[in-house]
């Protein structure tokens, strides 16, 4: 029973060490791509389930809409939430209005093609001023308490 207990400050040095993907600001936005893949997918199989009436295409939104929070709720270990969010739904929102062009034959209007582009300017001016703001050149989160759990056998 000895052998299985550790200070505090061991454990807590451990569990750091072992989630802070800090030191690894390229896994953070890895993490961002893979949810923004799974986002867009997942909203354009939403679209052909035909109001949740097919099964198939229905668990499978539903499944990538989850697995896209989930890797977006890791890529916020190293990005900034400010600069995740923005780049998850703004790149989201552009690949599907891309995506209805393209699957449905939607008209681009200038008015369309405008706000595309507003929407691309406003996540690259963000990143931007993200990276100006900072001391390092990278977006990475700010250090925040970790929520322990307390393993001592009462």
């Amino acid at each position: 029973m000895g052998d299985t207990l550790h200070s505090k400050e061991e454990t807590t040095q451990q569990e750091t060490a072992a989630h802070d993907t800090r030191k690894k600001p390229v896994a953070g936005w890895l993490f961002l791509a893979g949810a923004i893949v799974t986002e867009i997918t997942g909203t354009i199989l939403l679209d052909f389930s035909e109001g949740f009436s097919l099964p198939v295409q229905t668990t499978t939104a539903l499944t990538l809409y989850a697995l896209s929070f989930y890797l977006l709720t890791r890529a916020l270990r190293s990005v900034s939430l400010s600069i995740a969010y923005a780049t998850w739904s703004g790149i989201g929102t552009v690949a599907v209005a891309l995506a209805g062009v393209l699957l449905h034959n939607e008209v681009v209007s200038w008015g369309k093609a405008a706000a595309i582009a507003a929407v691309i300017g406003g996540v690259v001016l963000l990143n931007f001023a993200n990276r100006a703001n900072k001391p390092s050149s990278t977006a990475l989160a700010p250090e925040r308490p970790r929520w322990t759990t307390n393993t001592t056998p009462l």
